[in-house]
């Protein structure tokens, strides 16, 4: 069914075409519903609008609008922006600008050029952050990696997680120095150590076992950049 619009096509059994230009429903109950250019070639995809959108090679998957947004897999989600691609089960981009979510159950909530690769990874947002471990978690910032199985990276620039044999939290440079502060001078480390970490420009990496009783159990790395 084509409701509305110009040069719009509606190919298969029970599509939608509401409106719009250029616009074609490809796939079996696939919906267009309006924008240009936009193509629904999944079984049951959906384009609510934007410009040049596509979805194919999966089903049931959604694109809420914004442009050049692909998404090639099942279930899947891109709320908006452009030039975001997901190809994978239940992978999510929520907007911002060439983002990717290429495993099952990614996240990228947002920002520019992030990549969400490990299994139920997830990238909150900033730019140019990765999160190619499983269950692994970039918060933000710039050019951060959590490589590690279970690895969380809270912002910073340029920090990254890669122990993957227990779970591991990187964070960025300011917080790394009141961690310093407030709990390596707890258990009787130099203050130098805090001067050390401004005037080096370094982060501190800390590590601990699962159901450890308290982080000052815990380990600490010393990174410099």
């Amino acid at each position: 069914m084509i409701s509305g619009g110009e040069q719009n096509s509606a190919n298969l059994d029970y599509t939608t075409v509401a409106g719009g230009q250029g616009n074609g429903a490809g796939g079996s109950y696939g919906t267009v519903g309006g924008g240009e250019g936009n193509n629904a070639g999944g079984a049951g995809d959906v384009l609510a609008g934007g410009l040049f959108n596509s979805s194919g090679g999966g089903d049931n998957s959604t694109i809420s609008g914004g442009n050049n947004n692909n998404s090639s897999g099942s279930d899947a989600v891109i709320g908006g922006g452009q030039f975001n691609s997901v190809s994978a089960w239940f992978a999510t981009i929520g907007g911002g600008v060439n983002n990717t979510a290429t495993n099952d159950a990614t996240v990228v909530a947002g920002g520019t050029n992030n990549v969400s690769g490990g299994f139920a990874a997830a990238v909150g947002g900033g730019q140019d952050n990765s999160a190619p471990g499983n269950w692994s978690t970039v918060g933000g910032g710039w050019l951060n990696q959590a490589n590690g199985d279970s690895a969380t990276v809270g912002g910073g620039y340029n920090n990254y997680a890669v122990d993957s044999a227990r779970p591991s939290w990187t964070f960025g440079r300011s917080s790394a120095v009141e961690l310093v502060t407030t709990t390596i001078l707890k258990k009787g480390r130099s203050p130098r150590v805090r001067r050390w970490l401004i005037s080096n420009n370094a982060s501190v990496k800390w590590s601990a076992k699962v159901g450890s009783p308290s982080p000052l159990k815990a380990t600490w790395r010393i990174c410099s950049s």
